[in-house]
């Protein structure tokens, strides 16, 4: 999943980290009916991306998983001794083979998960699917970058705080997002100096107007 600097969400997100370094905030829009009863006092919904407007996102965790090595095989060998033998071999090996990729596969590493949207609230990131799904607190971020070339925003949060240590986001819009959460997590003046910022505050302005294409970010009633 790639895309080009001179795509529009690209250039939407370059437009975003320019009115968010000089104070300029975002109108709030109608949160979607699964957050209406679930945001805290002052937060306030600013983006929605959803899979049925064909804005997508792939959302990955980082984390460790339970497996269970099971005993597989025959339990016990007749014949000569040299059958025997190969075959007491041959279920030892298999046993190291089930229990190495068994410790490999309990390792942690990024799993993906399927989800419909993703909604940006001025407190938290919601990752959702059939209108449930977790959230991620900004409070709790202890890491954000964003690599443009993929493009991707992977967040690190405080451990035992939330339901994950690692996320990924992934997408045409994760360079969005990250503006939007590094300014609401760090505010202005430390966010408009973020190393991981800089490829976007580097792009030179378009010479013509850009109409916003974030359809959610548009004809929304105010809040």
């Amino acid at each position: 999943m790639r895309s080009t600097k001179n795509g529009v969400a690209w250039r939407d997100a370059v437009d975003l980290e320019r009115k968010f370094s000089v104070g300029t905030q975002r109108e709030p829009i109608p949160p979607p009916p699964a957050l209406q009863n679930r945001r805290e006092r002052g937060e306030y919904t600013v983006a929605e991306f959803s899979r049925l407007r064909g804005e997508y996102l792939r959302y990955e965790r980082f984390e460790s998983r339970a497996v269970q090595v099971t005993p597989g095989g025959p339990a016990f060998a007749a014949g000569s001794p040299e059958f025997v033998g190969g075959f007491l071999i041959g279920t030892a090996m298999r046993r190291i083979h089930r229990r190495r990729k068994a410790r490999a596969m309990a390792a942690p590493q990024w799993y993906e998960y399927r989800i419909d949207s993703v909604v940006v609230t001025t407190h938290r990131l919601w990752c959702l699917t059939g209108g449930d799904g977790p959230n991620f607190n900004y409070d709790l971020i202890t890491n954000l970058t964003l690599l443009p070339r993929i493009p991707a925003l992977t967040l690190s949060f405080l451990p035992g705080h939330g339901p994950v240590r690692d996320l990924r986001i992934s997408g045409e819009w994760a360079p969005w997002i990250a503006v939007a959460v590094a300014y609401y997590t760090y505010g202005t003046d430390q966010a408009r100096q973020l190393p991981t910022l800089a490829p976007l505050r580097e792009t030179p302005r378009p010479t013509t107007h850009v109409t916003p294409a974030v359809p959610q970010l548009r004809n929304r009633t105010r809040r």
